[in-house]
């Protein structure tokens, strides 16, 4: 192997490795509260999180930043909370709304 074959060998392992910056969401911790919460499963979540998440980031960096910060305040609430935030109740001020509103705004 010459010097050159070897970098881009290490090059396509990096990215190989780190997913192309995709698998930095928040959709574990998210989904771990969502399946404790509700009649999701973890896995089902996990795939339709990671989806949500990809979907965002390819529209724009701002949506997917939106989106995982929601999942992120999401992923630190009781179940209590999450069903308020589901129903988004009370209106005008339930769990995570702020990132709702972001989520909204951006995407």
């Amino acid at each position: 192997m010459q010097p050159n074959e070897i970098v881009l060998v290490i090059a396509f392992v990096g990215i190989l490795s780190s997913g192309c910056g995709r698998n930095d969401s928040n959709c574990a911790p998210f989904c771990s509260v969502i399946s404790s919460c509700t009649d999701d499963t973890y896995q089902s979540c996990m795939d339709a999180c990671e989806g949500d998440f990809n979907e965002s980031n390819d529209f724009s960096s701002a949506c997917g930043t939106a989106v995982d910060d929601r999942s992120a305040c999401v992923a630190g609430l009781s179940c209590e909370e999450v069903d308020a935030w589901m129903q988004k109740s009370p209106a005008e001020d339930y769990p995570c709304r702020d990132e709702d509103i972001a989520v909204e705004d951006e995407c």
